[in-house]
């Protein structure tokens, strides 16, 4: 079970924006029974957030990915190198 309400409020205007409209559902999520908004405003807006928009999140994730790949290199280097070293041995 999730552990937030998700809202299924087809007529707000801010549902494209909001984590609790977009989100796909669990199982067993809970959803608010009516609409949250009164007077047009919704106490429970939750404002999704986009990783791939943020660029402080961007510049993580683009770091992590470089940092990955040349560890990855490194590993590949050493593994390639021992095996000409062991193929020299024979």
């Amino acid at each position: 079970m999730e552990d937030f309400t998700a809202c299924t409020d087809t007529e707000c205007k801010m549902k494209e924006n909001c984590y609790r409209f977009t989100t796909c559902p669990g199982l067993g999520q809970p959803y608010f029974s009516n609409s949250p908004r009164t007077a047009g405003e919704c106490p429970f807006f939750w404002e999704k957030e986009d990783e791939f928009l943020d660029p402080s999140k961007r510049k993580i994730i683009e770091n992590a990915i470089t940092n990955a790949f040349r560890d990855y290199h490194e590993v590949f280097q050493r593994l390639a190198q021992n095996e000409k070293e062991d193929v020299k041995k024979t």
